[in-house]
């Protein structure tokens, strides 16, 4: 490796900085969107165990026509599927960033190395699938005591 001026260790250095700063932008959204997941599953628990125990946490639970429950459910299943798929692009972003980033590091140390190609995608996360599946699975079960409830 040849000798490395200052001005491309300050680039190399600024360069770390922004893959630092991206790396925790990365970090944050995967807290949130493990986050809300998991508010979105206590909520449908805790109304699902409020059916099932007979404790009326809302008065509206046990009014609930079985129509209304279907549209209730559907609507948090889609709006979590709406936001799951926000985040992956969002992550898709951070990522693709973050790629550009290393291969201009590795082209400051060494021009010869072969640039990283990205090829990350969305639709293969198997996290987004399983918090899906989740939530349907749970809105199921929430419709499924709501109906029940209310014959």
């Amino acid at each position: 490796m040849s000798e490395v001026n200052e001005g491309t260790k300050r680039q190399f250095d600024g360069l770390a900085a922004l893959e630092s700063q991206r790396w925790k932008e990365y970090d944050n959204k995967v807290r949130h969107e493990w986050r809300l997941s998991i508010a979105i599953w206590i909520a449908l628990v805790a109304s699902i165990g409020a059916i099932f125990s007979g404790k009326q946490l809302h008065a509206w639970l046990c009014v609930t026509p079985v129509a209304l429950a279907a549209i209730v459910a559907v609507l948090i299943f889609a709006l979590h599927v709406w936001f799951l798929f926000w985040i992956q692009i969002s992550l898709q972003k951070i990522r693709e960033k973050l790629c550009e980033i290393r291969n201009k590091m590795q082209a400051l140390i060494d021009e010869s190395l072969k640039e990283e190609k990205f090829t990350r995608n969305i639709f293969t996360q198997p996290s987004m699938y399983v918090q899906a599946l989740l939530t349907f699975l749970l809105c199921v079960v929430f419709f499924w005591m709501v109906s029940a409830a209310s014959a």
